[in-house]
């Protein structure tokens, strides 16, 4: 795409953002993923009262089935895989947070960010587990609201997107199908460092 800001120009931080990076498709058993997410046991652990909640006391990477942990290892592979792309500085440790959304029909998560402020080293990203018929997620910039991608869902398959700073919203579900997606945060250690007790963070693993 053509549309690649910058913010903060003339600083140490001077660095494109609002970077999508396409991965997959993955090799990890999708269907246990998406048996557990679905069942009883996997509902109680996700299902939650806001769409975009900070507190989210979980991780699906930690998750007591093999596939998630593989997911993990493979997103974590094609992280590393793209340092130039997405402007990966290798000496900064890095923690992973992940959960999960299940769009039922009508549901969509609205226009959102994960930061107020631009701030390096900080990284967002979905995996799409079931597409539930047709789905995709559109970026806009922060600011002027310009729409930027629309990433369209594909099973298996995920995109980064180089900051946390830049919107985004999902399609509405239109189908009978739930749309299931696995998303994350990729933040640099000496962010997550000083809110450790904090409840979500009890849920961050290294990511280095």
């Amino acid at each position: 795409m053509a549309h690649n800001y910058k913010i903060n120009e003339g600083t140490e931080y001077e660095r494109d953002y609002g970077i999508i990076v396409p991965f997959g498709p993955l090799d990890a058993d999708l269907e246990e993923c998406k048996e557990f997410i679905l069942s009883d046991e996997g509902r109680n652990i996700i299902e939650r009262d806001k769409w975009v909640d900070p507190d989210i006391p979980y991780n699906w990477a930690k998750l007591p089935r093999k596939c998630f942990y593989d997911l993990f290892y493979e997103v974590k592979c094609e992280f590393f895989d793209n340092i130039d792309a997405l402007g990966i500085d290798t000496g900064v440790p890095h923690m992973f947070h992940g959960w999960i959304n299940i769009f039922e029909k009508g549901d969509r998560i609205g226009w959102h960010s994960h930061c107020e402020t631009y701030d390096p080293h900080f990284y967002h990203g979905v995996i799409c587990i079931d597409d539930g018929g047709g789905s995709y997620t559109e970026y806009r910039h922060h600011d002027t609201k310009e729409e930027l991608y629309k990433m369209e869902s594909k099973v298996g398959c995920g995109h980064f997107i180089g900051d946390m700073i830049t919107e985004h919203r999902s399609s509405p579900n239109e189908s009978d199908e739930p749309r299931i997606t696995l998303a994350f945060d990729i933040v640099p250690f000496e962010s997550y460092a000083p809110q450790f007790t904090a409840p979500v963070c009890r849920h961050h693993i290294p990511f280095c």
